[in-house]
């Protein structure tokens, strides 16, 4: 059979997509890949966080290790145990895939020193090998092939040995000055520690971008501090250095190299973050577009009549659901500008009216028009959904007969008007002062009906009392003061609504008996 020229044409097409669809395959795969990288990137960063943490809690501790070593006081044990405390506790919070090792590496360390105080560079240098070795995570060959991210990667690295440095010469500050002049070798040690950190902390800031700068530590105090600690390690120790000031100022500048790290951490995430947006917006936007092409053109070529009657047909079927389920809060597509989705605007307007028209028939139904409190009719329905699941659960629950006393008076003195107003003032009144479960309906005249879910007769009485106080002691419309008798039941099996609603009433009659203004139960 020869091809016509509409099965012609379906082969074009068909080329076509072919051609236009390996073309977005193309770039979908190589955004994907852009986006793989930036999420591992980022994946990246968010470890690094946590080892530069690490990192300085166990600075810390090695800091306070070498005061404890060198002075056995009460309070640089305490502040060593709070020290210990904070590692550990940062360590089980974190998610660092050398846990277990580092766990044990922390315990072996304090064991050593808590049995063996007297071989304090041990101790220290244990503390230094676990720094290291952390330090020694901080590597990713992803982050330093990412040209626009491993200047930063770079500099974080420059950031940490520099705060490394001046730890470890914080712990060799904390050696008494004597012991300073003597040993000459740990303070040579020192020295090189103190100009290693100097040229890292100089490399930091001399490389930073503008986006992003950080400015050098400029306390005055601190850095004398710091000039006096290098003419110590140059062996022009001033006669008044003092130890614990030293550790202190040494401990602000970490402190505030470490916010550093993490400010740098966290631009550098907004960074990525914003990245990989950028590349998830035009991986998802490619293939949008892509298939949105796709299924568009399919739509004019094969659909364009079909969609006609797929509209009218939705339409039927929409509504053909309104007659089946009486939802009428379902609503028509009415997108587009043309005949049908004029005639689905219409039939949208007609099913708001009608839902409307059903929830103000079910208001009113349901609700007392003047108190717009419930009626005795939904309250009678509420009442049996609260004793099935009273008889289910085996859940108590109470109700509690309430009767204005002497209404009629304030009806004849007062008038209907001001009767209907106390009526909804009171109404009011209660609604305020029960919980969101409690249901409150009007029973009848002046007569009122609670029903407290989950509750027992004595709780259901404390409320009762507080309902009779608080309307005793409103003033109401015309300035009038009025009590209320009340009258309460709790649920028992093979209650009905009638035998339960029969012995509040009883209950309420005592009350009015013995002189109103009362709580009675049954």
């Amino acid at each position: 059979m020869p091809a016509t020229i509409r099965s012609r044409f379906k082969i074009v097409y068909l080329v076509f997509i072919l051609i236009f669809a390996c073309a977005a395959i193309s770039l979908i795969y190589i955004s994907s890949l852009d986006y793989y990288n930036y999420n591992n990137a980022l994946s990246t960063y968010n470890k690094l966080g946590q080892y530069t943490k690490l990192i300085h809690v166990l600075q810390k501790e090695r800091g306070l290790s070498s005061i404890y070593i060198h002075n056995f006081s009460t309070s640089n044990r305490s502040s060593l145990e709070k020290g210990r405390m904070t590692t550990t506790d940062y360590i089980n919070a974190s998610s660092i895939e050398e846990f277990n090792i580092i766990q044990n590496s922390i315990e072996f360390i304090r064991t050593s020193m808590d049995n063996n105080l007297d071989n304090a560079e041990y101790i220290i240098l244990e503390y230094s090998k676990l720094i290291y070795m952390l330090i020694s995570k901080i590597n990713s060959q992803a982050l330093l092939a990412n040209k626009k991210y491993s200047q930063a990667f770079l500099q974080l690295q420059n950031l940490i040995m520099a705060r490394e440095h001046l730890g470890r010469l914080r712990a060799y500050i904390s050696t008494p000055i004597d012991n300073m002049r003597q040993d000459r070798l740990s303070k040579t040690y020192a020295l090189e520690r103190y100009i290693f950190y100097t040229i890292a902390i100089n490399e930091f800031f001399s490389s930073q971008s503008n986006k992003h700068a950080i400015h050098q530590f400029e306390s005055t105090t601190t850095l004398e501090v710091l000039k006096k600690i290098e003419d110590l390690l140059k062996g022009n120790a001033a006669t008044d250095f003092d130890n614990a000031e030293a550790f202190a100022a040494l401990t602000k500048i970490i402190d505030y190299y470490f916010d550093i790290e993490t400010s740098l951490l966290a631009n550098i995430e907004e960074d990525l973050r914003a990245d990989k947006s950028k590349m998830q917006f035009f991986f998802f936007t490619i293939t949008a577009v892509s298939l949105a092409f796709i299924f568009l053109s399919a739509f004019i070529i094969f659909k364009y009549l079909s969609s006609l009657t797929t509209r009218l047909a939705k339409l039927h079927e929409t509504m053909s659901l309104v007659l089946k389920t009486k939802n009428y809060q379902v609503t028509c597509y009415a997108e587009q500008q043309d005949e049908i989705s004029a005639i689905a605007r219409g039939l949208n307007t007609l099913l708001q009216f009608t839902h409307q028209l059903i929830v103000e028939k079910d208001a009113m139904a349901s609700h007392d028009q003047l108190t717009e409190i419930y009626n005795r009719n939904k309250f009678i329905e509420l009442f049996t959904l609260e004793m099935n699941k009273s008889i289910r659960y085996n859940t108590p629950f109470c109700i509690v007969m309430m009767d204005i006393d002497h209404f009629k008076k304030i009806n004849d003195t007062h008038g209907h008007g001001v009767g209907d107003t106390v009526l909804k003032e009171l109404a009011n009144l209660v609604m305020q002062h029960i919980r969101a479960s409690d249901i409150l309906a009007r029973w009848g005249g002046e007569e009122f009906v609670l029903l407290a879910p989950s509750s027992t007769l004595e709780t259901t009485r404390d409320l009762a009392e507080k309902l009779r106080q608080l309307i005793a002691a409103h003033l109401f419309a015309g300035h009038l003061k009025i009590t209320m008798s009340f009258g309460i039941a709790q649920y028992a099996p093979n209650d009905t609504l009638k035998s339960i609603i029969a012995r509040a009433d009883s209950a309420l009659y005592i009350s009015k008996h013995e002189g109103r203004n009362k709580v009675t139960c049954a």
